[in-house]
């Protein structure tokens, strides 16, 4: 059996995955020992569910509870999921600037005009949370020969199957791309699409069956596929996520939050109790009404409110505990969400920050080579598709470097001045580096900033010395 037929076989292996909810469900003992690609696969479904927001599904079902009870429920969710994976996420919460040196200028002019037109920031700000989020994501350049631009295509791990590769584990033998799709001659049906790459060949299965049609060579040398993962992993390809530990977590915090919720509604206010109530009479509660009561003498009758001591503010501090050691789980300051966080110096929350800071650093030497390789398979790509464009890998060389801007920590005004000014007078930055950073979506590059600024100050006599600027 050749490569690509071992490909199409595993793309229909355990067919796909069942979307099941709640959490008891999903995470049942039957789902866990089936273990493969199906069950990584539904977990990668849950971690992203979790993350959109879409938890009420997860809440536990009472004994019994049917499917309708259940929906009729009140439920209460917070979606610390998200919160966390964006608080860490903070590689591309800035732009970097991409250093793209080589000997080609038709090689620079083509990548620039494709970070222009592809929103790579974005791109990769969400490439950061969810490999965050679920360990693996695959980026795969994809050239629209219609528009003559390259987008990327962002894959997470519910969504790819690979054969793995000994020689080079980060780099497989052949990837499997699978997803659902609308039938463009039914719309109102749904397909099962799976797109197959191997170094030197290409097929697309649908439903289960290869189109033969689709299948053909390719002479990009490479799977057009970059992975990035959330740390090194010598035992699996498909790296464990943060993000499990987090959405169980968050889990059992929503269902005591949906606990409370009902605490409140079934015991958290007074409860009328009537003793003997007239026979046949209809009661109405209003303001400025009474109720009147007639039953035989001796009887007793009235009507009293019972307030129930529920023990509300035992279940918020119990919540509150949780949140507080998730935070701290997964070393989150409390300034970082604002968790009873007292006001602070800007020294005080860098310090406060040091695990954040830390954890970016481990990031940015995970990512800047994935980024390298980013840009090779991208020109690869259009080395591929784009008719005037050559590129040749062996031979026109380049140099790639990511410089990831420093994170940022609230200052106050006067601390904020006073590193401005120590900055400016040792020639570390300059005034439009300033208002870009300040005014991030004003200027499109830093020589437009660096105009603008010259035409300011001349108008209005600044006082920097720009005869030297550069």
């Amino acid at each position: 059996m050749g490569l690509i037929e071992q490909a199409i076989a595993l793309a229909n292996r355990n067919d796909w995955y069942m979307r099941t909810g709640p959490r008891t469900t999903l995470f049942s003992p039957l789902n866990v020992f089936r273990g493969g690609d199906a069950a990584r696969e539904e977990e990668a479904w849950f971690l992203k569910e979790m993350y959109a927001g879409r938890q009420e599904q997860f809440i536990d079902r009472y004994p019994d509870e049917t499917v309708e009870e259940f929906a009729r429920r009140w439920k209460a969710t917070l979606n610390l999921t998200r919160t966390i994976i964006d608080v860490l996420s903070g590689l591309y919460r800035d732009a970097p600037r991409r250093i793209f040196r080589s000997d080609f200028p038709h090689v620079e002019e083509r990548m620039a005009r494709v970070w222009r037109e592809s929103a790579i920031d974005a791109t990769m700000h969400t490439v950061d949370r969810m490999t965050r989020l679920t360990g693996t994501v695959a980026l795969r350049p994809s050239y629209d020969r219609e528009t003559g631009r390259l987008t990327f295509w962002l894959f997470t791990p519910d969504k790819i199957r690979v054969i793995e590769n000994p020689d080079a584990p980060r780099h497989p033998r052949a990837a499997v791309l699978r997803w659902t799709a609308r039938d463009p001659e039914h719309p109102q049906r749904l397909v099962h699409m799976a797109h197959i790459w191997t170094r030197d060949e290409f097929t697309k299965v649908v439903n289960g069956r290869e189109v033969k049609s689709e299948r053909r060579k390719h002479g990009m040398g490479v799977i057009p596929l970059v992975f990035f993962c959330d740390r090194v992993d010598f035992d699996n390809f498909f790296t464990c996520g943060r993000g499990r530990d987090i959405a169980l977590a968050n889990c059992a915090i929503n269902n005591k939050l949906t606990h409370k919720l009902e605490t409140i509604i079934y015991q958290g206010l007074g409860i009328p109790v009537i003793k003997n109530p007239t026979p046949g009479r209809e009661l109405v509660f209003s303001p400025k009404r009474a109720v009147a009561i007639d039953v035989p003498p001796g009887t007793e009758a009235g009507l009293e409110f019972v307030s129930p001591d529920a023990p509300i503010g035992d279940l918020l501090a119990d919540i509150e505990a949780d949140i507080e050691h998730l935070l701290l789980a997964n070393r989150i300051p409390q300034s970082a969400v604002r968790v009873k966080a007292a006001a602070a110096s800007g020294v005080a929350i860098v310090a406060e920050n040091i695990p954040i800071t830390e954890d970016r650093k481990e990031r940015m030497r995970l990512f800047a080579p994935a980024e390298r390789e980013l840009v090779d398979v991208t020109l690869r790509v259009l080395n591929e598709f784009e008719e005037d464009f050559h590129f040749d890998p062996d031979t026109q060389r380049f140099d790639y470097r990511v410089d990831y801007p420093e994170p940022r920590f609230p200052l106050s005004v006067h601390e904020q001045i006073a590193k401005d000014e120590f900055m400016l007078g040792k020639g570390l930055t300059t005034p439009w580096r300033i208002w870009m950073r300040d005014d991030p979506d004003r200027f499109a590059t830093e020589d437009e900033a660096k105009e603008e600024w010259l035409k300011v100050s001349q108008e209005y006599k600044a006082p920097y010395d720009v005869s030297g600027a550069d």
